[in-house]
């Protein structure tokens, strides 16, 4: 509910974030978006629930960036409506600029070159054929 005892479409349709059933691809597995969210928040030393948050600090919007780009990279690239219902009901377009962002960090930003590095050794497996660059 939207808080006005009228039900939205949005909150009919948005899943609740960390849902069970927000999963992607990733090879012949499923990987919970909820365990990219996390462990990019881990990385940044937030609270999953902060990613989620109105928060917008550079820190927060970082690790949103950072998530936003292992979803993209690392799954079988999930919508960016899809992301934003898992980053707390973002609009579409503010998970394009966070896609965007991250690959600028990427290059720009040794931390999150390396967090980026450290996210795809987390989540590869032995044996996956499947290989993200620098």
């Amino acid at each position: 509910m939207s808080g006005t005892g009228i039900t939205t479409a949005r909150d009919q349709d948005s899943p609740a974030p960390f849902s069970p059933g927000a999963y992607c691809r990733f090879g012949t597995r499923r990987l919970p978006l909820s365990r990219i969210v996390s462990w990019a928040a881990q990385c940044y030393g937030l609270a999953p629930i902060e990613l989620v948050s109105a928060r917008r600090s550079v820190r927060v919007v970082d690790a949103r960036a950072l998530a936003v780009w292992g979803m993209r990279t690392l799954c079988d690239r999930p919508s960016y409506p899809r992301i934003g219902r898992v980053l707390g009901g973002r609009h579409h377009t503010t998970i394009m600029n966070l896609h965007e962002r991250a690959i600028h960090l990427r290059l720009c930003d040794p931390f999150f070159a390396q967090a980026c590095r450290d996210m795809t050794a987390e989540f590869e497996w032995k044996g996956s054929k499947r290989h993200v660059g620098n």
